[in-house]
């Protein structure tokens, strides 16, 4: 609500987004009160609390399945394949497919897809995308660390955008991956395959 008793709604992570750039109300190009920046602060919070409690008694392996089911989810929530998608596709991922997934989605990210950095900041805004480098990520001993570095940049893939169409890209990116990787992926969506 503003000095003008005008009430404008947010999706909380946009919200956090605009705030972290800009103090600018997009709609009347007025400040922000700093009132509904408290109340987001708050509401922040609350979420996270929120999310600790609900997954406090959960083991490392489940939180990390949990993470793995939340990615899948989307891909399928966005209908990038009518089949739908398999987490197994990433939990039967041994040390070497996991090194070979991550440098082949950083080779996608950074090259391949020849992406200009207006079309990576509106599938991942204001990420850090691919921080560990793959000379870096081939040292990574632990099969854990591995899947959580990895999933971090797919999470930032699937989840970022503000529209469902870059998240869309960032979906296919990560298919074309495991496309790349796995031949049971490939034979499933064989119009992913690159030659």
């Amino acid at each position: 609500s503003d000095e003008d008793k005008f009430i404008y709604g947010f999706n909380l992570n946009s919200f956090r987004k605009l705030i972290d750039h800009t103090n600018i109300n997009p709609y009347n190009r007025k400040p922000i009160p700093e009132k509904a920046i408290k109340n987001m602060k708050k509401l922040i919070k609350i979420e996270k609390i929120e999310e600790q409690q609900e997954t406090a008694h959960l083991t490392a392996k489940q939180k990390l399945t949990q993470r793995v089911m939340k990615i899948f989810q989307e891909i399928d929530r966005l209908g990038i394949y009518a089949g739908g998608t398999d987490i197994n596709w990433f939990n039967s991922l041994n040390p070497n497919k996991l090194r070979l997934f991550y440098k082949t989605l950083e080779d996608i990210w950074n090259y391949r897809a020849d992406l200009t950095l207006t079309q990576k900041a509106r599938i991942a805004p204001y990420q850090n995308m691919f921080s560990v480098s793959v000379s870096n990520y081939y040292k990574i001993t632990s099969i854990n660390k591995m899947k959580d570095v990895v999933l971090g940049e797919m999470e930032k893939l699937v989840f970022s955008a503000e529209l469902d169409s870059d998240k869309t890209l960032g979906c296919y990116y990560i298919l074309i991956a495991f496309v790349e990787i796995n031949p049971i992926v490939a034979s499933l969506m064989p119009w992913l395959v690159q030659y």
